[in-house]
């Protein structure tokens, strides 16, 4: 069967590998595995929920499925959420998660401690799994089941968000005639109460300034003015990482962004010598371009504290990356390499940190645990603080504003 959507360059000899069954290079061979992953899960979804007699009607129910859910009274509850949740993603605008979330505690994903091992207990009714159960069979008794299950294994977590989506899968499930039931069970009379620990006003207040680590704008002028090589092995190799760490987590700091796409940043690609800016899709962001089709890139106009950092390096890195790192020696294809690029990145993050945490405890910042992150957080706490535009700064920080205010800004500690 031919898939559709690929970006060219997709299926040559150089680009397509049979053993994988994965698009190993091309520009878009993260995009087109997607594609074609997409594809093979619904494939796989209709063949457990329905019955084919060759591939040609398989192919056939797919074609249709591509504007139309296609489902059975007998489908199994699981399968039907999925299929929901696979053509919600789908949607331009789409609201997928909470049935994501459903699907995830139907199959069991809460781990309850039984001695000292872990089970899966998925929620059950009259000892069949609610999973499990064809949507014909389901009524109030599996609905009232599945809220004493979030109420006692999930321990009330996300109960009316959990219960309301559970209904409006079945209400979909009877407006396409797949059953005939309406969920009337009054779950709003049974939800849990959340019981909460007092807290005292000055509690309350340290536990929101300790949520979001930042640096005080007088100990992120300490760090600057610090030299961190009177803090690192004698030796002119550890000498030199250490400044490289403590340039990273400036140029961090001076960007607004985060560690992975820094370490990542390559001259050809992302560094814009002339203007004096670094222009670059937040790696946390690319798989939401790829998958809409719009790609989020971000520009930065550099302060010249962040120019210094980069020119300092310019031409020591074999791989063409702006900054030196023992695994930036070569060019990396991330994607064909993913999991090994990955484990590297992570493994050049605990070693910075590890420095951070020497250094702040000499310089006795309030804040011990020193971090990486730690630096994008104070970034944005403190231009959120100077009155930056905070639509402004989000765009900048490539994340938006419900995100700065949840995880990245401290109003507590200035």
């Amino acid at each position: 069967m031919l898939v559709q959507g690929l970006k060219s360059p997709a299926y040559t000899p150089d680009c397509w590998s049979e053993k994988q069954g994965l698009f190993i290079a091309g520009e878009n061979a993260a995009y087109n595995n997607q594609v074609t992953k997409s594809m093979l899960d619904a494939l796989n979804l209709m063949l457990r929920a329905g019955n084919y007699q060759n591939g040609k009607q398989l192919f056939e129910a797919y074609k249709y499925a591509q504007t139309h859910i296609v489902a059975s009274s007998s489908m199994l509850l699981a399968d039907y959420v999925e299929l929901l949740l696979k053509k919600e993603k789908e949607r331009p605008t789409c609201n997928y998660e909470l049935y994501n979330t459903l699907l995830n505690k139907l199959k069991g994903d809460n781990k309850k401690r039984i001695g000292s091992h872990f089970k899966f207990e998925p929620a059950s009714y009259h000892g069949k799994l609610l999973a499990e159960t064809p949507l014909y069979e389901i009524d109030n008794g599996h609905f009232e089941a599945f809220g004493d299950w979030i109420k006692t294994a999930a321990n009330g977590k996300g109960y009316k968000n959990l219960m309301t989506t559970f209904r409006a899968v079945i209400s979909k499930a009877k407006k396409s005639r797949l059953t005939q039931i309406t969920l009337d069970y009054d779950w709003r009379k049974h939800a849990p109460i959340i019981k909460r620990d007092k807290m005292t006003a000055r509690q309350r207040i340290e536990a929101k300034g300790k949520a979001v680590t930042i640096l005080s704008t007088d100990e992120f002028e300490r760090f600057v003015a610090y030299d961190v090589t009177t803090n690192a092995p004698k030796q002119k190799y550890f000498q030199q990482l250490a400044q490289l760490y403590k340039d990273t987590v400036l140029l961090m700091y001076y960007t607004l962004s985060r560690p992975t796409d820094v370490i990542s940043w390559n001259w050809l690609e992302n560094y814009d010598e002339d203007q004096k800016r670094i222009a670059y899709t937040p790696r946390k962001l690319a798989y939401r371009s790829t998958a809409n089709g719009s790609e989020r890139l971000v520009v930065v106009n550099l302060p010249q504290q962040a120019v210094e950092i980069i020119e300092r390096y310019k031409g020591q890195s074999n791989g063409g990356y702006i900054l030196p790192f023992p695994m930036n020696e070569t060019s990396w294809d991330n994607v064909a390499d993913f999991a090994k690029w990955n484990i590297r990145v992570k493994n050049v993050e605990q070693r910075i940190n590890k420095y951070l945490k020497k250094w702040a405890s000499a310089l006795s910042f309030d804040v011990s645990d020193l971090s990486m992150y730690d630096f994008r957080h104070s970034a944005i706490t403190h231009a959120v603080n100077a009155g930056g535009n905070v639509f402004e700064i989000a765009r900048l920080a490539g994340t938006s504003v419900d995100m700065i205010g949840k995880h990245y800004y401290n109003d507590i500690r200035k």
